[in-house]
């Protein structure tokens, strides 16, 4: 029972353990002899000779070849991530994180030779693969998680959203697809996963395309959880109900699948375009209520179709004043978690958010691309901007009106974005409190205006993107579409409400932005209206 037991607990994977079986074996072999290993030296000399004492010899060896065959070792001894000798865990986790590192430094330089490798923005046409499945998998019926609900782990894969995707696109021409927003920790794996397309009675495995929506010129470093979109094929017109990923098709046990969302457009075709706005993840301790509903009031009132505000955590009052506005049509509030392990709690979860800027920007790419998605087969724009951020048409009344400017100025014009320049209104160059609302505060803005490309936000077009980032468009659908166009600052321009000049301008920048100011009256014209709506808000949600 002993040696049984030592047995037992031996990974056969590790290296080390092919060592701590001989070991067994000889202290086995050794039990055996030890009547001839006590021998006088001089009857040891002639030990083989005797027949007993081979025959004792040749049951010790069979013994050894019995002990090895039952353990049924692998071909080769290779460490496993997740049942592995501590020390040996430690060698392996210094290994990777030293090779991880030197390539990472490795791209910083070819950023600093201005030859870093960037990932095609748009790709190219494949096959798409279906992979056979085995029988047992076929009778299998997941647990569906609804779409937004919770984070779905599939092995390293955590999947956030599903969407079906019916648009023109260069990776699988004439096809729909799934695109699923997924987060997995470091470096992605060399092999795509296979997704599990769940259909009503019967099941689908097809290859994934996987595409990190993190750029590595960013920042290349792998030590964080990275942003990916996932696309699956559709091998045809079927949609699937529900999907998840794995490494196996042959799957073991039951999985978990994210519930796939569909949409179709419901209006009919209009002359001015349609346009969705997007608030990424609120994570507050202070209560900025009125400064929340007036920038969710201004979306309306701009003839957004649809304002989506996606929250961590607010204050009670906040949460009270977005429960008030979801009751409408036009805004819709979606609570947000963290992936994986990654901190639950409302306090924790702050710090654990503003204290982690690099993983913060990358977590913030699955809202800004849930909510493209789910306006993806039924607008023509989205816009995702913060609420500070006031993007004011200067010779229109709204978005629409705007947009329908810019497209009948070039009707062949087929982009990726539109972008809208920037301009600070600073707290310091003073306020007035007694103003009513908090964009009539600060009525000052910066002299300048921010060059192309500084902290612009961007009407992303659905006719041509696949994956958004926070001020511009990403993945493109095909080929033949232009990049981020810049709007004239006389059309209109982004108003962002600052205390003061944001320190990651670095120095020069803000030096230029302080220099003067100007009284500032684009926004002035929507300020009744504005006041109206926002006084009815604020007067219901503070008699709750």
């Amino acid at each position: 029972m002993t040696l049984r037991r030592s047995l037992s607990s031996i990974d056969c994977r590790a290296p080390q353990a092919v060592i701590r079986i001989f070991r067994t074996c000889t202290h086995a072999f050794a039990s055996i002899l030890h009547v001839f290993t006590s021998l006088p030296s001089h009857q040891t000399v002639v030990m083989w000779s005797s027949r007993p004492k081979l025959t004792a010899s040749a049951v010790g060896l069979l013994l050894t070849l019995v002990i090895l065959n039952e353990l049924d070792l692998p071909d080769y001894a290779i460490p496993s991530q997740t049942n592995i000798e501590p020390e040996w865990h430690e060698e392996l986790a210094f290994s990777e994180t030293f090779v991880a590192a030197k390539e990472e430094i490795e791209f910083l330089h070819q950023i600093v030779l201005g030859r870093p490798e960037v990932d095609p923005v748009v790709e190219k046409t494949q096959q798409l693969k279906e992979v056979r499945i085995c029988r047992r998998v076929r009778y299998m019926k997941p647990v569906i998680v609804a779409a937004n609900k919770d984070w779905v782990q599939n092995g390293q894969w955590w999947l956030y959203s599903a969407h079906v995707d019916r648009r023109e696109n260069s990776l699988f021409p004439g096809q729909n697809s799934v695109q699923i927003l997924v987060e997995t920790f470091g470096k992605l794996p060399p092999k795509a996963p296979v997704c599990m397309l769940w259909y009503g009675s019967h099941v689908k495995a097809v290859e994934a395309v996987m595409r990190p929506i993190w750029q590595r010129a960013w920042d290349p470093r792998n030590s964080f959880y990275q942003s990916i979109l996932v696309t699956c094929g559709l091998p045809d017109d079927a949609e699937p109900i529900a999907v998840s990923l794995t490494v196996d098709p042959c799957l073991s046990t039951v999985p978990q699948a994210v519930a796939v969302q569909s949409r179709r457009p419901t209006k009919s075709k209009s002359e001015t375009p349609s346009v969705a706005v997007c608030l990424k993840g609120l994570e507050l301790l202070e209560d900025e209520t009125p400064a929340i509903v007036e920038w969710i009031q201004f979306q309306l009132l701009m003839a957004a179709d649809k304002v989506v505000v996606y929250v961590y955590t607010v204050p009670d009052r906040l949460n009270r004043a977005l429960s008030n506005l979801a009751k409408s049509d036009s805004v819709e509030v979606i609570n947000l978690t963290l992936p994986a392990h990654s901190p639950s709690t409302p306090f924790t979860r702050h710090n654990f958010i503003w204290r982690n800027r690099q993983q913060k920007r990358r977590h913030e790419l699955i809202p800004y691309n849930d909510c493209f998605y789910r306006f993806s087969q039924t607008h023509d724009f989205v816009l995702i901007a913060d609420y500070d951020e006031f993007v004011v048409p200067l010779k229109d009344d709204n978005y629409p009106q705007m947009l329908k400017r810019i497209r009948d100025a070039s009707p062949t014009l087929n982009t990726s974005s539109l972008a809208i320049r920037n301009v600070f209104r600073l707290k310091s160059f003073g306020a007035n409190e007694s103003a009513l609302l908090e964009v009539s505060k600060w009525n000052r803005r910066s002299a300048v205006i921010q060059d192309k490309g500084i902290s612009e936000k961007s009407f992303a077009s659905t006719k041509t993107v696949a994956s958004v980032f926070n001020h511009f468009a990403l993945h493109r659908l095909h080929a033949g579409v232009t990049r981020t166009q810049h709007v004239d600052p006389e059309i209109a321009l982004k108003l962002h409400f600052k205390s003061a000049c944001p320190s990651e301008l670095g120095s020069r920048q803000c030096e230029a932005v302080n220099s003067e100011s100007i009284v500032d009256t684009s926004i002035d014209r929507f300020l009744p209206e504005l006041e109206k709506r926002v006084t009815k808000v604020m007067a219901a949600v503070d008699l709750v």
